[in-house]
């Protein structure tokens, strides 16, 4: 009997104890939102009353609770390791201090939290609120003192910033891409409207040759051509950008004269380039393109009508031995006020040369046969008779040669 009555005891103070600790548990290991406020505001009150140890306790229960809940409960978890921090301060366990306040500095960083009553704590003052403690200290008692405030680092006004540096820059590069073919290289264009004319040799007196028929309409789209040939200057801007060698001037002057001793393909590596620099679709003129451009649609045998080349309005074979600067003939310009398109320099076109091709030309923004050996050149040069300085005239060079009297323009739809 004796024996059960020891064993009922022992039974009746486990269920006390059990219940006990269900409710220190329940206190302890709140599981709602407002019992953590709660229980966080017990433990605040017991760090002013100076139970450091209890509220420790408190604390570390609470942040066991809502561990893995942070994001919901992330006020109160920020608050926690803030009250955490301020009593290992006071209980001078500095290191834990520390590493209780940068866990609260982490929160802190993405939204506002209250201070705890934790103005006079210098590692407080250091760690979160970004100040530089001043404390003095009596019978090691911390005082409340003013400290001066450093000053945060502007990162709104900074990334403020750099939204308008890059908004500006972007502004900028838009247009020196749009405008550096202007502003940079200097070329002009002219534009030329859509529509009809007659391609070929209409004068049948003997000058043309079997190449310039038949005679046949052809239709363009509008488009722009530069108004002179490119010339040194503008190429050797390429040639700097793109690490290429530079063309030899065969000793007539560099500058403002047309650029020569280049391929069809450094031409075109030109167009493409000064296609990237500005976002236009800029290439070598077709023949059909550089003959209206050069003739109009009033079928002149030149550019200017239909007298005889003179010095004054053309660079050829009677004049100067050698290339002039681009503009130099003002009276030899063309309908749509395109400079140079006779003499000076043949210009290299974009299309094949075939001597039969006009026969089975499209009619329609023709660009030359598919495939063959050599490329067209037009206009003449100051190498050539008067008859070669004809609208009309073909000639055909082979792509991969240098030549001193063939330089090029460009144009672009």
């Amino acid at each position: 009997m004796e024996h059960c009555s020891r064993n009922f005891k022992k039974w009746i103070a486990s269920i006390v104890i059990a219940a006990f600790c269900l409710q220190m548990n329940l206190i302890l290991c709140p599981q709602r939102e407002d019992d953590i406020v709660k229980q966080f505001q017990k433990a605040k009150n017991m760090f002013l009353s100076g139970e450091y140890p209890d509220a420790r306790k408190r604390i570390e229960m609470i942040i066991d609770v809502i561990d893995g809940k942070w994001v919901e409960m992330k006020t109160i978890l920020g608050k926690c390791y803030l009250l955490l921090g301020a009593i290992y301060e006071r209980e001078n366990n500095l290191q834990l201090a520390k590493e209780n306040y940068h866990k609260a500095r982490e929160i802190y960083e993405t939204m506002f939290l209250e201070d705890v009553e934790l103005r006079n704590l210098p590692l407080y003052q250091e760690i979160v609120k970004g100040e530089e403690p001043s404390v003095s200290s009596e019978g090691g008692k911390i005082e409340q003192v003013k400290v001066k405030r450093k000053k945060k680092f502007p990162w709104l006004l900074v990334a403020g910033g750099v939204v308008v540096t890059v908004g500006i820059t972007i502004f900028l590069l838009t247009k020196k891409k749009s405008h550096y073919d202007t502003d940079v290289l200097g070329i002009q264009w002219m534009d030329i409207p859509k529509g009809e004319f007659r391609m070929g040799d209409n004068f049948n007196d003997g000058e043309g040759t079997i190449d310039e028929q038949p005679v046949h309409t052809v239709y363009l789209d509008a488009y722009k051509i530069s108004k002179y040939e490119v010339t040194f200057k503008q190429y050797d801007t390429f040639c700097e950008a793109t690490g290429r060698n530079k063309p030899n001037d065969s000793r007539f002057g560099r500058g403002d004269h047309p650029v020569i001793n280049v391929t069809w393909d450094d031409a075109k590596a030109f167009c493409e380039w000064l296609s990237g620099k500005t976002g236009k679709n800029i290439q070598l003129p077709t023949e059909a393109q550089w003959e209206k451009a050069a003739r109009g649609t009033d079928q002149r045998k030149y550019p200017w009508g239909n007298t005889i080349p003179t010095c004054n309005i053309a660079n050829f074979i009677t004049c100067i031995k050698g290339t002039m600067p681009v503009g130099s003939y003002p009276g030899g310009v063309s309908p749509y006020g395109v400079h140079d398109m006779a003499g000076n320099v043949y210009e290299w076109c974009s299309d094949w040369f075939a001597e039969g091709y006009y026969a089975v030309s499209s009619g329609n923004n023709p660009t030359g046969p598919a495939a063959g050996n050599e490329r067209v050149c037009r206009g003449g040069s100051y190498t050539s008779y008067y008859d070669q300085l004809r609208s009309s005239n073909r000639v055909s060079i082979l792509p991969s040669e240098f030549n001193p009297r063939v330089g090029f323009r460009i144009c672009w739809d």
